[in-house]
């Protein structure tokens, strides 16, 4: 066999993972309406724990519900929503996967109509060139306040039975958008 270690358990810290395919996060568009866990989305991450992944992260999770890049994104942004992130680790665990979350807030990189038609954030006035929306620019304190979002969330995923969180930092969204000067004109 020529990847003989695919199929053999890995540690990634304490987490011991059954082999080492992984459902990396790619944004369904399956939740609710309102951003919480659908039965399609159980439904959808269970077949991949009984096809025999090792671990499933969950899509882009909004830290909060101006920062959703998706229509109908998940989010983790109140405790109610634990329950039906529970469900689905539950489901996933079942069949012997482990569950991460990948925690998520698009900033700039998102539209009005996504997000309760409020105005995008950012951590300058910069528009998106994709989204072409003016972001209002983030004050020093909701910086700090949306760094305790990232936090929150991460909690609340571990209180619905997530085996690890990711925290997303790529494709021009928000972490991203504080490391370029592209995005971030901040002194």
């Amino acid at each position: 066999m020529r990847f003989k270690k695919l199929f053999q358990p890995i540690k990634v810290g304490s987490m011991e993972i059954r082999n080492r395919l992984v459902v990396p996060p790619m944004g369904t568009n399956h939740a609710n309406d309102d951003s919480s866990v659908s039965q399609h989305m159980i439904d959808y991450y269970t077949e991949r724990a009984k096809g025999g992944f090792g671990l499933i992260t969950i899509e882009v999770t909004a830290v909060d519900p101006t920062g959703k890049a998706i229509i109908r994104e998940p989010g983790l942004w109140y405790d109610e929503q634990i329950e039906g992130y529970r469900k689905l680790a539950d489901s996933i665990h079942a069949y012997g996967a482990k569950m991460s979350v990948q925690l998520h807030h698009a900033g700039r990189q998102t539209v009005g109509a996504f997000i309760d038609g409020k105005q995008p954030i950012a951590p300058s006035s910069i528009p998106c060139p994709y989204c072409q929306e003016v972001p209002k620019e983030m004050t020093t304190a909701e910086v700090y306040d949306m760094i305790q979002k990232f936090i929150d969330a991460a909690e609340r995923a571990k209180k619905a039975g997530a085996d690890a969180v990711e925290v997303h930092g790529a494709h021009g969204y928000l972490v991203a958008q504080f490391m370029s000067s592209y995005s971030n004109r901040r002194v």
